[in-house]
């Protein structure tokens, strides 16, 4: 059985009004991050028409998520190592659309600390919707297409950017036929340089980010892509000064947004660190609005609350054991 992109949708969109009706039920005196989120995500809904199709096209997961101040004042009201905003956020993504950017994201929450059954279910649920959408087109015509040598590359894959002109997957593949025909690697400057920049006009899953990234940026991507590959048994590690290097190097290939995701993933308490990261990427995403929701922080007058209790790792033996902070499952 395959998915089509509205069925992801329509799942998507339903794991978000469930997600909204729970944060609604934290105290908004003590939240007020929490409960301004919630304001801002049920006026959405009441201004879509959820009886016209392509209603979910009024959905800017930029609006609601990245760039709005009220999402990152309820990500420090949460908990360390509650997923529940990260959750929402892949939800939200999906329902706008933006399916394969909603693949990297879910992946870095799967990183993160265990998520309990509540939320594991829904989201279980969702990675087999996106996966038999995947088998749709353009999925399945790309599985075709990268089998083909560059030059019977050309017809087919210009087609497919000509159906699907915001699909990054499609973007991509576009980029490395011309590459392989031009003989050029795929990060160099010259004939691959229009489709990067059409690459980045679209919402860009994490890989098609990376291809992006050149001179000093490229080492970063490369950096990144070794710090972000498991060992044998599954498990990404890196210590206390890798994470503030991986940070770093996030921040310069200009993804923001997704260092800042790295620190509301680890496992433990927030500390100076993850401080300093805030301070010097918030600013980058919501602007001025950034200044106040740091004081606040930084000074104790968020108070945290948990909505969806993290879950140990399974050892070795089959009982439970700590994940030491920075050894992410993948």
């Amino acid at each position: 059985m395959v998915a089509s992109a509205r069925d992801v949708q329509h799942e998507a969109w339903k794991n978000v009004q469930q997600l909204v009706q729970e944060l609604s039920k934290v105290d908004a005196a003590k939240h007020p991050g929490v409960a301004a989120l919630v304001k801002d995500l049920r006026a959405k809904a009441d201004a879509m028409d959820a009886g016209v199709g392509g209603f979910y096209l009024e959905i800017d997961p930029e609006a609601l998520i990245a760039e709005n101040p009220n999402y990152w004042r309820a990500a420090l009201e949460l908990a360390p190592g509650d997923s529940t905003l990260a959750v929402l956020e892949v939800m939200v993504m999906v329902a706008s659309g933006d399916i394969e950017g909603a693949s990297d994201v879910l992946e870095l929450v799967r990183a993160g600390p265990l998520t309990d059954e509540n939320l594991d279910g829904p989201m279980a649920k969702q990675r087999r919707m996106m996966a038999s959408w995947r088998l749709n087109p353009p999925g399945l015509d790309l599985m075709m297409i990268r089998g083909l040598p560059a030059k019977d590359r050309w017809e087919p894959g210009k087609r497919l950017q000509a159906e699907n002109p915001e699909s990054g997957a499609v973007a991509l593949v576009v980029l490395r036929m011309r590459t392989d025909l031009a003989g050029v690697t795929l990060t160099a400057e010259g004939e691959g340089q229009r489709m990067r920049n059409k690459i980045l006009e679209a919402k860009l899953p994490l890989w098609a980010a990376i291809v992006k990234a050149k001179e000093e940026s490229g080492d970063a991507a490369k950096r990144i892509a070794e710090m972000m590959t498991p060992d044998e048994t599954g498990i990404v590690n890196f210590s206390e000064d890798d994470l503030a290097k991986l940070v770093a190097d996030f921040d310069r290939v200009e993804l923001p947004d997704w260092a800042l995701r790295l620190q509301m993933g680890e496992w433990g308490e927030a500390n100076a660190s993850d401080q300093a990261a805030w301070r010097q990427l918030l600013p980058r995403m919501i602007g001025e609005a950034a200044a106040p929701i740091l004081d606040d922080w930084e000074a104790g007058r968020v108070a945290t609350v948990t909505l969806h209790e993290r879950m140990d790792e399974p050892d070795r033996a089959g009982g439970l054991a700590h994940r030491p902070r920075g050894g992410w499952p993948l």
